[in-house]
């Protein structure tokens, strides 16, 4: 993929995951959602080592992924799926190369803990931030 593919993708993803991510802090989150995302994390940030990084790439997806089914929008599921499986064919590799893969990992905790609070300004502000490290 060029970089103008990957600038393109992150913008999608801006609208479209960082919104939905949004509102599933304003719609708020269960008590056992937030168990189950933290241990996703964890097991994120435990796996956030080049030598573990096709486990590490798929956790990261899987708890970005359960955040927007809290939606219970099969459709935006599927696109937010979509747009995160072009960004790892893109290169999300990179993040070991620049030496950003624990840095990225460590983000969830906070991304979990605005979304804990029902802060939707907070998590759209982190998962723009988070998102960033998808650009070339």
């Amino acid at each position: 993929m060029s970089a103008e593919d990957q600038r393109e993708i992150y913008g999608l993803r801006l609208l479209i995951e960082v919104t939905a991510v949004g509102r599933v802090a304003e719609q708020g989150i269960s008590a056992d959602d937030g168990k189950q995302l933290s241990a996703m994390a964890k097991a994120t940030l435990a796996a956030a080592n080049p030598n573990t990084m096709d486990d590490y790439l798929e956790l990261d997806h899987e708890f970005h992924l359960s955040i927007v089914r809290l939606l219970g929008s099969p459709r935006l599921s599927k696109i937010v799926e979509n747009l995160r499986d072009q960004s790892r064919v893109s290169g999300s590799y990179h993040l070991a190369e620049r030496g950003l893969i624990a840095i990225s990992a460590a983000e969830h905790a906070p991304i979990l803990s605005g979304l804990i609070a029902g802060d939707r300004k907070l998590v759209e502000s982190l998962m723009t931030k988070h998102l960033s490290y998808s650009l070339p």
